[in-house]
């Protein structure tokens, strides 16, 4: 049992004993009431209880969530020297996946976690597969170091998303960097993380790796971020990130790198910038997002004829959230984004930020998407996701190949997706789960194609 909860217990005890005495001094209550009244102290007790655990299992059960903050305590960890403390972290999962498409084969990747590009349309071939892997696993090293009144964080963490191995010999699958970053005071930093245009507090909880991606902005990118914890009254940050370009192209439209070779992703010659503000309240918290970015092809050739304007504006907005339903852990969240040119931020790639007309202008795409989630707790120890997605492309009429009608159109126009899921925490590091998802994606052409899964995980953290 942690400090908190023993004060709380203390707490409950002397109000239990504080009130005997007041009613036996006064002798002016009835045995009843004295009943009702401990009751109820004994109900308080048991809410703390409950949400002591409830916080306990959201610290642990977000997979994606930055881990650093926790070492806040320059005893917690290895003390390296008189001022600098090293903390080892991280989880052990393993995943088996059932998923079962529709519409064609789906690659490993696909299956691993879900990518809404991967969802195959047009055919008339169902598949299904059944895969064990230990990938997601993560280890992660948090630094603090504290100099007078400084205190510089240090995080690194790895996965085992890199190059894949082979399932015919030893499933030997190689590490994966994911952060690698410095804070200094909690308000400057440098390195790579996740992108200040998402909201990681509205992130919902779900075995898949990438719940619902099809409406959740994601990117994890290198970045120098300045952050306001108490600006009127939430918390204000900005940053530039690492650019980057996928340009489609029109009809008559070949695009080439100087060397002459095929190429459709560009690096702008200008970083991202992205603002955040986010407000907690009583209830949740409210945070807003911005980003803009050049949508670039100075590196880009087009092989039938010059591309007149080598850039345009890309941007995009984001409104989230959280509701907290009353003391046990239940809450609801929330995202919606707007995004003209943002391409990869939704989707995971599915869009690309613009193409390249036969006049040789970029068009910049447009695009809505977004998810809600409800979690409940039906006890300390178990609890429910329920995550809802969706993503509506406003493609035009001159991306290849034209029509947008063509059977050959494989430009996705929406995708939808829903998980559930049933999560249990046997033993505190220990989260043992099972998940259904489904998912549907349709192209310009009409064509179309779903997914079906059924995922059980077992995670320790550590």
């Amino acid at each position: 049992m942690n400090t908190s909860l023993k004060g709380a217990s203390a707490l409950t005890l002397g109000l239990v004993i504080a009130t005997g005495a007041g009613i036996g001094s006064a002798n002016a209550a009835t045995n009843a009431e004295l009943e009702q009244r401990i009751q109820r102290l004994e109900q308080m007790l048991q809410e703390t209880r409950a949400q002591q655990q409830a916080d306990t299992n959201i610290r642990s059960a977000e997979p994606d969530m930055d881990k650093s903050s926790k070492l806040d305590q320059p005893d917690e960890g290895f003390r390296l020297s008189d001022n600098t403390t090293l903390k080892v972290g991280g989880y052990v999962k393993f995943d088996t996946v059932y998923s079962t498409s529709s519409d064609g084969p789906v690659g490993e990747k696909g299956r691993n976690f879900y990518i809404p590009s991967t969802i195959p349309v047009g055919s008339d071939d169902s598949y299904s597969y059944t895969d064990f892997n230990a990938r997601q696993t993560r280890i992660n090293l948090t630094s603090l170091t504290e100099l007078g009144d400084h205190k510089i964080k240090g995080f690194v963490e790895f996965d085992f998303y890199g190059t894949d191995g082979s399932d015919a010999l030893s499933n030997d699958f190689a590490p994966r960097l994911r952060h690698a970053f410095m804070e200094i005071d909690d308000t400057w930093l440098f390195g790579q993380t996740w992108s200040n245009f998402m909201d990681l507090r509205a992130f919902p909880e779900t075995l898949d790796f990438f719940a619902s991606n099809e409406g959740i902005v994601y990117a994890r990118q290198p970045q120098v971020r300045y952050t306001n914890h108490d600006w009127t009254p939430g918390e204000l940050s900005f940053s530039l990130e690492n650019p980057y370009t996928s340009l489609g192209a029109g009809e008559d439209v070949s695009l080439v790198d100087g060397d002459d070779d095929p190429l459709s992703e560009d690096e702008s010659g200008l970083p991202e910038a992205t603002v955040s503000y986010t407000q907690s309240t009583g209830f949740g918290h409210l945070s807003l997002g911005g980003l803009v970015h050049e949508v670039s092809a100075d590196n880009l050739e087009n092989t039938n004829s010059v591309i007149e304007d080598d850039s345009a504006l890309g941007y995009g907005v984001r409104l989230s959230g959280t509701v907290n339903l009353g003391g046990s852990g239940d809450k609801i969240g929330f995202s919606g984004t707007y995004g003209d040119g943002l391409g990869r931020y939704l989707g995971l790639g599915v869009i690309d930020e613009g193409y390249v007309d036969n006049s040789g202008d970029i068009e910049t795409i447009p695009y809505v998407g977004g998810y809600a989630f409800l979690r409940h707790y039906w006890s300390p120890k178990w609890r429910s996701n329920f995550v809802v997605g969706t993503l509506h492309v406003d493609n035009d009429d001159a991306q290849t190949p034209v029509p947008l009608d063509n059977p050959n159109n494989d430009v996705t126009k929406k995708v939808n997706s829903v998980h559930a899921n049933l999560l249990w925490n046997p033993l505190e590091p220990i989260t043992l789960g099972i998940e259904y998802a489904y998912a549907e994606r349709e192209v310009e052409s009409g064509a179309d194609g779903e997914i079906n899964r059924v995922q059980a995980s077992a995670k320790y953290a550590f």
